[in-house]
């Protein structure tokens, strides 16, 4: 067997190098005008609740979007986002919607209501409920609660963060945060969400 001399294995690592810039060149172009487009975002419309998300942060992807179901789940984490709204009333009390959502939390296994917190967002004054509980299969939940008013101004929005209970609730509060700031008007706007400003609710139990 032979093998090849230095001067034909100099000649080939040469080739090789070369062919790494080629491609490289190829791939940004001069002044990177090869380069491929981003994609846009891809912005998520629900109809039948008259809402809609600009781009899901990375935290989430859509899990499902049919008639009044839209539901986000967590990237690499337990639980899911979901979106829903009230009826459609001459005035939204938003301070009772939180009343009704500590029942509903107190009323269920270990139930346990943790507070509220508001905030102001892009859809104006929004309160952030806490609270945790046992769901059917005994384990422990904890569920984070934005509720504010829907764009049009006419019912109440909600959206709710629920998961196993555990040590990363400023995370979770966080996360949810950030998915209002996307949300907004089916409408599409030229115009940028704003981002919520505040923090989640306290998360010490």
């Amino acid at each position: 067997m032979s093998f090849p001399g230095p001067r034909t294995a100099l000649v080939r690592h040469l080739l090789h190098l070369l062919g790494l810039v080629v491609a490289l060149v190829a791939g940004t172009g001069c002044g990177g005008k090869g380069r491929l487009p981003d994609a846009p975002p891809e912005r998520i419309e629900n109809p039948s609740l008259g809402i809609a998300f600009e781009s899901l942060p990375p935290d989430f992807t859509l899990g499902h979007n049919e008639g009044e179901s839209l539901m986000l789940l967590p990237v690499g984490l337990k639980g899911r986002v979901e979106v829903r709204v009230g009826p459609r009333v001459g005035a939204v009390n938003l301070i009772a919607e939180i009343k009704d959502q500590q029942e509903t939390i107190e009323a269920r296994d270990a139930g346990s209501f943790l507070g509220q917190t508001e905030l102001v967002g892009p859809l104006g004054t929004v309160y952030f409920t806490r609270g945790r509980y046992r769901d059917d299969g005994g384990t422990e939940v904890e569920e984070y609660t934005a509720i504010g008013l829907h764009p049009a101004g006419d019912r109440a929005l909600y959206l709710s963060y629920r998961y196993p209970a555990g040590d990363d609730t400023k995370a979770r509060g966080e996360a949810l945060l950030e998915l209002i700031g996307e949300l907004g008007p089916l409408e599409s706007s030229a115009a940028e969400p704003a981002a919520a400003s505040g923090t989640p609710p306290d998360e010490s139990r």
